[in-house]
């Protein structure tokens, strides 16, 4: 097996230190060569900074990396005014001194959030895409909160488990895609944190720009390659994984063992419920099934940090699984073209011989598009499955008012249960027997 490996160093505000790999042997072999900072494109150019009064600055667009976050030495400056700035003849704008914490999070007594993944197909209607039709009955489900707080079912964030734009990904922050296979289908949240890690179709495109964008963006969170969500409870710690790294997609051992440092000193001595998020699954009845390196480095995290609950996509189908170690869901259907599942309600299996150790039982599985929320409180964390499919959705909208309770599976789970999170009702009575 060849890998070919380059490292670039990118800056923005920091430096970031991307170390890229190329698996010649798998189809998803991706490689990213869109790997340069905007910030270091456009260097040696001047970039127009604008305050809120419209009155204009000048400088090197290099010297923007030190703007764009607001706890940085020039945003702290009590002179400095400009709130965004742009491009030599671009129209996107990158936001300046932006402080994007939600402090108010952290006091909550209880977190909702969206679950999907595979999503970003755009306006394909009667391609076998849903896109336009996931997210649109996501919104109606679960509301940004800030737009409706009142609304008892309102969602605090998004965690999206990689491939949001396909085929690939975008190749820099200027890249069309973001906006038809992004912002339009999801403007309707307004300011709303979709918090994205990377998948393999990504990959073909820039992750670097994906993390840039960041920034000029009220939506799209990716805050590296993998990261810990800031501002959450102390009862609740959530990790965002790049599994292209641990399964060789994009693979360096010293990315990889990074990585898994990095998660181990973030959760193991974490009190609460503790969750991962990641595009490739360690188990799964799906198209691409389950996945060895997933399945033995989670093994490995698991040993020295007990995490509760793996959250992926991948697999363009929904599904609940349940091992002797963690629970784990796939959300691969926010709308690229779904796969098929295997059915085994309340079955013992192994699958991979290789996994023999890790025995697990199918909770709960369907081949439709749509997404989950997770509602989470210090004592127990709920889940609920939706299949946007079974609603008739027509000429953009759907026929009747989409509601929270037309969710197709709900398990529960009491924190410090062995039996995960079990049962509650399904679409189908067949996954109540168990």
């Amino acid at each position: 097996m060849k890998r070919y490996v380059i490292c670039s160093i990118c800056l923005i505000g920091l430096v970031f230190i991307a170390c890229e790999a190329y698996d010649k042997i798998s189809k998803d072999g991706v490689i990213d060569t869109h790997n340069q900072s905007v910030f270091q494109i456009y260097s040696g150019q001047y970039c127009e900074m604008e305050d809120e009064n419209g009155r204009e600055f000048v400088t090197n667009c290099e010297r923007l990396a030190s703007f764009v976050s607001s706890d940085s030495d020039s945003c702290q400056n009590e002179t400095f005014s400009a709130k965004q700035a742009s491009f030599p003849d671009q129209k996107r704008k990158i936001r300046l001194c932006r402080d994007l914490s939600n402090p108010d999070r952290k006091n909550r007594e209880s977190i909702r959030m969206l679950v999907f993944a595979d999503a970003g197909s755009g306006q394909n209607p009667g391609k076998g895409y849903g896109q336009a039709e996931v997210a649109q009955a996501m919104q109606s489900v679960c509301p940004s909160r800030k737009l409706a707080p009142d609304n008892p079912n309102s969602c605090d964030f998004a965690l999206v488990s990689g491939d949001l734009i396909y085929p690939s990904g975008p190749k820099d922050v200027w890249d069309g895609a973001f906006d038809s296979k992004f912002e339009d289908m999801y403007k309707g949240f307004g300011e709303f944190d979709f918090y994205v890690v990377p998948g393999n179709h990504d990959y073909q495109g820039s992750v670097l720009a994906e993390i840039e964008y960041s920034w000029f963006s009220d939506r799209w969170r990716m805050l590296d390659r993998h990261y810990a969500i800031p501002d959450l409870p102390e009862w609740l710690n959530i990790y965002g994984l790049d599994s292209n790294a641990i399964i060789g997609l994009e693979r360096t051992n010293a990315s990889t063992f990074d990585q898994v440092a990095a998660i181990k000193n973030q959760i193991c001595q974490a009190d609460g419920w503790k969750i991962l998020f990641s595009h490739h699954p360690s188990h799964s009845n799906g198209n691409h099934g389950s996945d060895e390196f997933m399945a033995e480095t989670l093994t490995d995290i698991w040993n020295e940090c007990r995490f509760d609950l793996l959250i992926s996509g991948h697999d363009h189908h929904q599904e609940h699984v349940h091992n002797n170690l963690y629970d784990s869901i796939i959300q691969g259907a926010g709308g690229a073209k779904i796969k098929p599942v295997s059915l085994f309600p309340g079955e013992e299996m192994s699958g991979d011989p290789t996994l023999a150790k890790e025995n697990y039982i199918q909770r709960y599985a369907k081949s439709a598009h749509g997404f989950a929320v997770v509602d989470v409180n210090p004592t127990e964390l709920n889940m609920y499955f939706f299949d946007s499919d079974v609603w008739e959705y027509r000429d953009g909208e759907f026929q009747k008012p989409i509601q929270f309770d037309d969710y197709v599976y709900h398990c529960r789970w009491e924190k410090g249960s062995s039996e995960g999170c079990v049962p509650v009702s399904a679409d189908d009575d067949m996954w109540l027997q168990n």
